[in-house]
């Protein structure tokens, strides 16, 4: 019924890689099908990850960095079920939970509370296979951030998602193509339910240069980050409140 979908692109990083498995040796368990779409340079990129349980499609592309809308829009063609799951390769959140309170025909938006782990943190706990209970305490403290998961993390319907015009790919790199994905649900009258989540991401080196680029193409929406960030805190206390 849900296809989970992990958008990556090997790009040497261990640390990456690394985050990967353990995100996906995580998902299996949920028994659903799980896509790890990988952007590809050229061809000679010969690593597998089918022996975790997740069906590995490779796309080549032109550009040397990676393009996460080019890359979801191409792995949803892949997809035979009804509903998709997007999920980010770096950020771990008790999966079985944000399933178990998602409702059918509908666009699914996780919101919570997410914690960015830094080097030590992320290697005891791929360490230990685990994640303290420390790091997934919802009460919050000043080195944590409320925030949104869009086109990191929700489930939507895959006929709703090409009526959105699907994931706009004029967002480079990775950055704002969560809150205009939302934005564009929320604008076409996309049912959106939101479940508190508390979430970590997994420490790794920044490699992304195009988050001004992608700010620029998201203000000429008429939004911002903070009232995108308004409303689905908005959105969040209106449902909990019926």
């Amino acid at each position: 019924m849900v296809t989970i979908i992990i958008p990556y692109m090997d790009n040497g990083c261990t640390f990456r890689e690394r985050n990967l498995k353990y995100i996906l040796n995580t998902v299996v368990q949920l028994s659903l099908p799980v896509i790890l779409a990988e952007q590809c340079v050229d061809s000679t990129n010969n690593k597998r990850y089918t022996t975790l349980n997740a069906r590995h499609c490779k796309y080549n592309h032109s550009i040397t960095m990676f393009h996460k809308t080019w890359l979801l829009n191409s792995a949803l063609e892949e997809v035979k079920t009804p509903y998709v799951w997007i999920l980010d390769g770096d950020c771990y959140f008790n999966y079985q939970q944000s399933y178990d309170a998602w409702v059918p025909d509908t666009y699914y938006q996780p919101y919570g509370v997410c914690k960015d782990l830094n080097e030590v943190q992320t290697r005891d706990i791929i360490k230990n296979k685990d994640i303290p209970s420390r790091s997934m305490d919802s009460n919050g403290t000043d080195d944590r951030e409320v925030k949104m998961y869009g086109a990191m993390s929700f489930i939507a319907p895959v006929d709703k998602i090409y009526q959105l015009d699907m994931f706009n790919e004029k967002y480079v790199g990775y950055g704002y193509e969560d809150y205009d994905i939302y934005i564009k649900a929320r604008n076409n009258g996309k049912i959106i339910i939101a479940s508190h989540v508390n979430a970590v991401h997994l420490w790794h080196p920044p490699t992304h240069k195009g988050l001004l680029y992608n700010k620029e193409i998201f203000h000429q929406t008429g939004n911002t980050k903070q009232t995108v960030k308004n409303q689905i805190e908005s959105d969040y206390s209106t449902m909990n409140e019926t």
